[in-house]
């Protein structure tokens, strides 16, 4: 089962890079909760993700499925960054404009200042397939994903020294969005 997943996510992704659309719209909206469970379920090693509390909002038919595949491809790419042993933490919370917030944080390296910034950059554009992109497909198709939902995504350092060295992705779903 886990090759044909890979098999399907790899031809989704290069869809996705293409521009093809998503799939069919949700019947009805999704609370937060649901739609980071269901990304969570969608990836190989379920174990290793910490789902944190999710806040009292329902996400808006239009952008489950989108949401879905955004966070079931952060929760992948966090997978595979991350050593075989290191946990994914996934928060989210009430934004302070009314909207969501959500971050996947992965323990493991990190990037030095201008590689962060040259990731930053290149997400924000069309990928060039290089050696940036193929290292980090499912950041780039998260990132297009989250330009056709309407969310944005940013990458950053983990702050804090206790923290240790990692990676946080944060995603921002604005109030239009919800339900």
């Amino acid at each position: 089962r886990t090759s044909l997943q890979r098999s399907l996510r790899g031809t989704e992704n290069v869809l996705v890079l293409a521009g093809a659309q998503q799939g069919p719209r949700s019947r009805g909206p999704r609370s937060v909760a649901d739609v980071l469970s269901d990304a969570r379920a969608g990836v190989e090693d379920v174990a290793r993700i910490v789902l944190g509390p999710a806040p009292d909002a329902s996400i808006a038919p239009r952008a489950v499925a989108g949401l879905v595949a955004l966070f079931t491809e952060l929760l992948t790419h966090a997978l595979a960054a991350g050593s075989p042993m290191s946990r994914v933490d996934v928060t989210s919370a009430r934004s302070e404009d009314g909207g969501v917030v959500a971050e996947v944080v992965v323990d493991g390296p990190s990037l030095c200042p201008g590689e962060l910034d040259e990731l930053t950059r290149r997400l924000g554009d069309r990928p060039i397939i290089d050696d940036i992109v193929s290292n980090r497909v499912g950041l780039f198709v998260a990132a297009r994903l989250a330009r056709r939902c309407g969310v944005t995504m940013r990458v950053q350092q983990r702050r804090g020294t206790l923290a240790g060295p990692g990676i946080v992705v944060v995603v921002h779903c604005p109030p239009d969005l919800l339900d």
